[in-house]
């Protein structure tokens, strides 16, 4: 648990807090072309510079942490404690264009390519002045001991003791520099017979900077599975891994300039005309990343990454956020009447593939053991028979009536790998990140608009009622519209037990999910759940 060191405040207004400002000045300068009667090009530039106008507190000597940690050949990117990212340009050039083929707006090409550069979370430097070793320290007890913590009596800032007080360090690489991506979009517009309108549009985005983290006080490893087959990912030392024992994590925010997305788009819209609209998507998204960084921790942003050779050596995987494809349609009919009255049919589809997940082991503790708070996101590696995983048997609560056999959990095991797509074709090897695809899932909303109106003091008064039915499906058959999700992204297959006397060939068990080992969305209004609401309006 973390405490204040520097006051006995509870709930907000500790002095521990983070108190800071930041400026992010910005100037954008933008000319419009028309080369042509055809073509007109419009040419831009963004230039920002963030500003940390004041330093986090500094631990005194904090120089020999860092030069420790460099001795064992781990790059500390230059950060410093008491220091964030100077302010530095950050250069945002864009250029785009519209091409009228016939000069008649019946097929026009347009495009664009840019450097977009976004502002940060405040909340993420913002643990710089909060996790800087002086202000927040940090007590781990387990079970009872934890309830029965007296924190009053816990050690000040600075005062070495045998629990660990120092807590966690966030720092910044030192030229560590904002989020930015180049981004490349082209499309061409088309008019159709029977008044329809054809789209085609691509989008890629290539990240030049972005943000990654790197826990610098997990010690490097020293030895590696066995037992598993071609499981030989390295193995760390759990809470024994810290290189400084006086500190948690001491979580470096950098860059890399490593991942990737693209959209395509087809779309066909029929404009309104004669009280009817509609339109017809379909897009195939893929996006590729080293971080997510969706958290407010520095070090959360760490943690939670599934990975198989530890957090700290990352592959480009498939975002939580990856699209894959997408269909989406629309469908309106309006017709006016009574002269003072018109009514509004709407009726809105989206397909679209699954979330994408990962499959893990599940415990209590890490199998590779590279956080010192155990936490278990390791990507599990499939066996191709069962001489590559060690099961062992499954007992009752006697401790001695074998419940389920070692024997009986392979067969399951195996069936259950033959029976899952990815799985079966990563046999003998790792799964990867994000890999795997819940269901495609199949949703409508169905809206209806009433609008009354007068004209009176030359202004036309209209009163609006509207009813709107979310995954209309489910009002109709409660197993149509489901949204499925795994929690968390991440679904623990196999359950580790420990380790062999050796330390190095770890112990499994399987047992077989008793139905679906995914469930219904149940969250918000995007869920598997019907929902309606009711609205009104007074427009004028």
């Amino acid at each position: 648990m973390g405490y204040s060191m520097v006051d006995k405040t509870r709930g907000d207004g500790s002095a521990a807090a983070a108190e800071f400002r930041m400026f992010q000045l910005g100037v954008y300068g933008q000319d419009e072309i028309q080369i042509s009667d055809k073509l007109k090009v419009i040419a831009g530039i963004r230039i920002d510079m963030p500003i940390f106008p004041n330093d986090p507190l500094a631990v005194d000597q904090f120089d020999t942490t860092l030069a420790k940690i460099e001795a064992l050949g781990i790059d500390t990117y230059d950060a410093e404690s008491g220091k964030l990212p100077s302010p530095q340009l950050l250069l945002s050039p864009r250029l785009g264009f519209n091409y009228d083929v016939f000069e008649d707006q019946t097929f026009q090409i347009r495009g664009g390519v840019g450097v977009f550069t976004s502002r940060l979370p405040l909340v993420w430097p913002g643990g710089s002045y909060t996790n800087n070793g002086l202000s927040v320290g940090s007590y781990t007890a387990y079970g009872t001991e934890f309830y029965s913590v007296d924190i009053d009596a816990l050690p000040p800032a600075n005062q070495v003791s045998d629990v660990p007080v120092g807590g966690q360090i966030d720092l910044f690489a030192k030229n560590f520099k904002f989020p930015q991506m180049l981004k490349f979009n082209l499309a061409a517009d088309k008019k159709l017979p029977y008044a329809l309108i054809g789209t085609v549009e691509g989008i890629f985005s290539k990240t030049l900077n972005n943000v990654m983290y790197y826990n610098i006080n997990v010690a490097p490893s020293t030895t590696n599975l066995t037992g598993s087959g071609n499981d030989t990912r390295p193995i760390y030392s759990g809470y024994g891994s810290k290189i400084e024992s006086f500190y948690d994590h001491i979580v470096v925010g950098t860059n890399t300039h490593k991942g990737y997305s693209y959209n395509i788009t087809a779309q066909i819209q029929k404009p309104l005309q004669k009280g009817l609209f509609g339109s017809l998507a379909y897009t195939y998204g893929h996006t590729m990343v080293m971080n997510e960084a969706t958290s407010s921790q520095n070090s959360s942003q760490w943690r939670y990454m599934e990975s198989v050779n530890g957090r700290n050596d990352l592959d480009l995987s498939y975002s939580d956020f990856d699209l894959g494809s997408r269909v989406v349609g629309y469908v309106s009919y309006q017709i006016e009447y009574l002269n003072h009255a018109k009514t509004t049919v709407s009726l809105y589809y989206n397909g679209q593939s699954g979330k994408r997940f990962s499959w893990t082991y599940g415990g209590d503790a890490s199998l590779i053991g590279d956080d010192i708070w155990d936490s278990t996101d390791d990507l599990i590696y499939v066996p191709s028979d069962n001489s590559e995983i060690n099961l062992v048997d499954i007992m009752e609560s006697d401790g001695v009536t074998v419940a389920v056999s070692a024997a009986q959990q392979w067969t399951d095991l195996e069936a259950f790998i033959n029976d899952n797509e990815y799985l079966k074709e990563r046999k003998g090897d790792y799964v990867a990140r994000n890999a795997d695809r819940m269901l495609f899932s199949h949703s409508f909303d169905f809206k209806v608009a009433q609008d009354v109106f007068i004209e009176a003091g030359g202004m036309k008064h209209t009163l609006q009622l509207t009813l709107d039915i979310f995954n209309i499906g489910n009002l109709i058959n409660e197993d149509w519209g489901r949204k499925y999700i795994v929690p968390y992204d991440q679904f623990d297959l196999i359950t580790l037990e420990g380790f062999e006397a050796d330390g190095t060939t770890p112990q499994f068990t399987f047992t077989k999910p008793s139905g679906d080992f995914f469930e219904p969305d149940d969250s918000g209004i995007f869920s598997s759940r019907w929902q309606a609401q009711f609205g009104i309006r007074y427009l004028f």
